[in-house]
């Protein structure tokens, strides 16, 4: 019995997700990676993540907070999708450039609830560029 138990499952340490690094692909195959990835999450969260758009910060009304985004606009610029992220750390927001800038981040796809609704953010992100 002992020895079944060693040879399931158990032991085994859960791998280590590859990057997924959007800010090596052209505009239109990032913009359409973004919707698969908010549209199907679950195969995501847990990834480590790299994206580059252009940088917005607008407030929320509801949480008294800004919502720090990355958008990604299609090779037309009739398309776009934002992702929001959260600093690794509070200092790094004198990192951020001023909105409407292009800006590259990295950090972890999670998915964050709110209410009754949930959707995806990178967190512990840091600006790599």
């Amino acid at each position: 019995m002992l020895l079944l138990a060693m040879l399931s499952g158990c032991s085994k340490k859960e791998e280590e997700k590859e990057t997924l690094d959007l800010s090596l692909l052209n505009d239109t195959m990032a913009y359409s990676q973004l919707i698969n990835i908010i549209k199907e999450p679950d195969e995501y969260l847990g990834t480590p993540i790299i994206v580059k758009g252009i940088y917005t910060a607008p407030f929320n009304g509801f949480s008294h907070q800004y919502n720090y985004t990355v958008t990604i606009q299609d090779n037309t610029q009739c398309c776009a999708q934002g992702i929001e992220f959260i600093m690794k750390e509070e200092g790094d927001l004198d990192k951020l450039p001023p909105e409407g800038e292009m800006i590259k981040i990295s950090g972890v796809l999670e998915l964050f609830e709110e209410g009754k609704h949930s959707y995806c953010i990178i967190s512990d992100a840091a600006v790599t560029e």
